[in-house]
């Protein structure tokens, strides 16, 4: 079984799982985190025989204990190896959970094999192992799973991505992140998303080190962080830039995400508008829906730990723009499909002032492909947001510690926090 456990730390120590496949040697029935593991890092010539020869020689000398395969086939076919075994379990797209592994020394002396059984239930059922005994148990609950070392046996979750994140642009490409990787890669990869996105208008993000300058500007513009509450009317002008991040996030319950999944598979989306200029020189409202999808591990569910993203929510936060909203999913299977349709328009004072507005539903439709429960949304008014950059923005006034500055947390449907960081460009 130590084995077993290095190669869960070697594949996923974050979420602790390992396909079937993966552990038989064969690559044809892997998660996709796993398929990206392999290319990237180039771990093959890792693995070994050690868990398929260990299952097989099981087997062969247990066969009566496998009711579900033995009722269709017999000893003999079994030693004339008309049946592999190997090929029975990959194709059933299987992989071994270990639920809060970081809480046991080790499972040699007792554990608990458990499995998903497909249905939404939060308690399931298995056996407890110890050297001289097996015990039926039936009240395998998260906080079962906290307190005994367990394998949880479940069906293969092809969309998770593990640490890293995954995001959807408004023309509807995905594209992959690390988000761990330094600030002038990440800013790199954001202004090639943001400026090559034709669903919105052209964006200047601002430099990170300075940059630009030329003969009426000799020295380049400074990207600044700001550390205090501002006033967004005085405090920039029209052709500044204000770049809003999403450094954190976390979910403070394990409600949301199934006893026997690996990790809370969320969704954020950005829904805003801007203003555009149509041909004819007409004033339009611009979407720009943008979705970020990342897994929160049940280890890190449990604890409330914050979760980096490092998402660029927004390159240019402007006081013009009007409000946004922000909307949480949980995405899992046998569940309802959920998209977001934005309503735009444009409010024009009697001065002739303007400003876009952003009205949000969230249609739900049943149905197969990409799956999620809606979980929340809340409204981002920029005036407000720019006034309580720290200190506290929710009715508890919560802030967190963010490289030497406390931030205001903010929250979705009272579970999802999340805190904004802003940097300021004069051009």
């Amino acid at each position: 079984m130590n084995e077993v456990i290095s190669k869960v730390n070697e594949f996923d120590p974050y979420a602790k799982s390992i396909s079937i496949s993966l552990l038989l040697n064969n690559e044809s029935k892997l998660s996709n985190h796993e398929k990206r593991m392999i290319h990237d890092k180039e771990i093959r010539e890792t693995k070994s025989d050690f868990f398929k020869n260990g299952i097989i020689e099981y087997y062969k000398n247990n066969f009566e204990d496998f009711p579900l395969i033995s009722s269709t086939l017999s000893s003999e076919s079994l030693m004339k190896n008309e049946f592999n075994l190997d090929d029975y379990l990959i194709e059933n797209e299987l992989e071994l959970f270990f639920p809060y592994m970081e809480n046991f020394d080790n499972y040699e002396e007792n554990y608990t094999i458990t499995f998903e059984d497909g249905n939404e239930e939060s308690i399931h059922e298995g056996y407890m192992f110890n050297p001289n005994n097996q015990e039926y148990i039936s009240g395998i609950d998260e906080d079962y799973l906290f307190d005994n070392p367990t394998i949880a046996i479940i069906p293969i979750d092809e969309d998770y991505i593990g640490e890293m994140l995954m995001i959807t642009d408004c023309g509807g490409n995905h594209q992959y992140l690390d988000p761990n990787q330094p600030i002038d890669q990440l800013m790199e990869f954001y202004g090639d998303l943001y400026s090559q996105n034709s669903c919105q208008q052209p964006i200047v993000i601002g430099p990170i080190y300075g940059g630009g300058g030329g003969p009426t500007n000799p020295q380049p513009p400074q990207r600044i962080r700001i550390a205090q509450n501002i006033n967004p009317y005085t405090f920039f002008g029209d052709n500044d830039v204000l770049t809003n991040f999403l450094p954190k996030a976390r979910i403070t319950t394990t409600s949301w995400k199934r006893t026997l999944s690996k990790a809370h598979r969320t969704r954020i989306a950005r829904a805003g508008t801007t203003i555009g200029i149509n041909p004819n020189g007409e004033l339009s409202a611009v979407t720009g829906v943008f979705y970020f999808d990342f897994d929160i591990s049940a280890s890190d569910l449990r604890n409330k730990r914050w979760k980096t993203l490092n998402i660029m929510f927004d390159p240019n936060w402007h006081k013009a723009k009007g409000s946004q909203q922000i909307v949480v999913w949980t995405k899992r299977r046998n569940s309802s499909t959920s998209t977001v349709n934005v309503k735009n328009e444009i409010k024009i004072d009697g001065e002739g002032n303007y400003t876009p507005t952003t009205s949000l539903s969230v249609n739900v439709t049943a149905g197969s492909g990409s799956k999620a429960i809606f979980r929340g949304n809340s409204e981002l008014d920029r005036d407000q947001v720019l006034t309580t950059i720290v200190g506290g923005s929710e009715y508890d006034n919560s802030t967190i510690n963010h490289n030497n500055l406390n931030l205001s947390v903010r929250r979705v449907a009272q579970k999802f926090e999340y805190f904004f960081d802003f940097y300021y460009t004069s051009l």
